[in-house]
């Protein structure tokens, strides 16, 4: 049904804001202490990311119709799985640096998809910035979630528990998501 249609989808906007807290908030702490990094490869590794998101960005239209909501979700959250346990694989910092093109896959993926979804699949006809800004606190509420669990994950059971975990949660809920849209077609897709 919708309902579980637009759960799942609020749970992936909760784990991806939970995942990317984590990259955002103990990335350069766990660079620095576990992989002893300059802060130089720490400031080269925002401008890899943000270098692949713009483009990403600038043909999203084209990968929205290609792939549609759901599979770019998923293409979103598995970007983020591959590029956090990669994290907890590599003995260099600066091989961190052929991961973070993944952010950008899974920042632009993911936003557009978010925003796709809200305006046409949850908000009523002029209800659509009030639909964008719950999705907003949604992910908010995982963001929240990533802070106060992520340093206590980190510092009790270090940075590879971390972001293995993380991947794998975020992995999943996309998984779900699929689950729900598989189980419950469109009624456009059941009338053909």
């Amino acid at each position: 049904t919708q309902s579980r249609k637009v759960a799942a989808f609020y749970l992936t906007c909760i784990t991806m804001g939970l995942g990317m807290s984590l990259v955002d908030s103990f990335l350069f702490l766990f660079l620095t202490q576990k992989l002893s990094s300059s802060l130089f490869v720490c400031g080269i590794s925002v401008v890899v990311t943000v270098s692949f998101e713009i483009p990403l960005f600038m043909i999203s239209h084209r990968l929205l119709t290609t792939f549609g909501v759901v599979y770019l979700i998923l293409i979103a959250q598995s970007a983020y799985a591959v590029r956090v346990i990669g994290y907890t694989l590599v003995n260099k910092a600066w091989l961190i640096l052929a991961l973070e093109p993944l952010h950008g896959v899974t920042y632009a993926c993911m936003k557009t998809a978010q925003v796709h979804f809200t305006a046409t699949e949850i908000s009523r006809p002029g209800l659509e910035s009030t639909a964008q800004g719950l999705t907003t606190v949604t992910s908010a509420l995982g963001t929240i979630a990533g802070q106060w669990l992520g340093g206590w994950i980190m510092q009790t059971y270090g940075p590879t528990t971390l972001y293995r975990g993380a991947g794998l949660i975020v992995f999943t809920s996309s998984l779900l998501l699929v689950a729900s849209h598989i189980c419950s077609p469109s009624p456009a897709a059941s009338s053909r």
